[in-house]
């Protein structure tokens, strides 16, 4: 990770950033997805912009698959915000129209996955990730 005047630099979005708590959380997660789980930086994405239910919101963190679409969709929170059900929530209203199969939630103590089923308007906690490539 490059820490420079307080700033860090994004290897997925190639600019520096103000090295918040919730910033540093997102970066360290970045760097596991591509160190780790060999996640190239070209399939994510962070902090874009979404419209959902008519407004504008803007997620943390996505991963997408090899076809560009949704894979899984990340909500990050600084260390030791305690994740809630509430945090679950905004993460599903956020996949509402993105899709994604996997939500995770991340306070930098805690990964906490869910996949979801689509089709039967549910999801199950796990303790993975998808393999990559996927």
């Amino acid at each position: 990770m490059k820490i420079k005047n307080s700033k860090v630099f994004d290897p997925v979005r190639q600019k520096w950033y103000v090295f918040t708590p919730e910033e540093k959380v997102r970066q360290c997660l970045i760097i596991w997805l591509n160190k780790y789980c060999q996640i190239p930086y070209s399939r994510m994405a962070v902090e874009k912009k979404i419209v959902v239910f008519n407004r504008l919101k803007r997620f943390d963190l996505l991963v997408y698959d090899q076809h560009l679409k949704a894979k899984i969709l990340f909500e990050c929170k600084e260390p030791g915000f305690p994740i809630h059900q509430s945090i679950f929530n905004q993460a599903a209203v956020y996949n509402f129209d993105l899709k994604a199969p996997f939500l995770g939630i991340c306070n930098g103590f805690e990964l906490i996955v869910a996949e979801i089923d689509f089709l039967k308007n549910t999801y199950q906690f796990t303790d993975r990730l998808p393999n990559y490539p996927f």
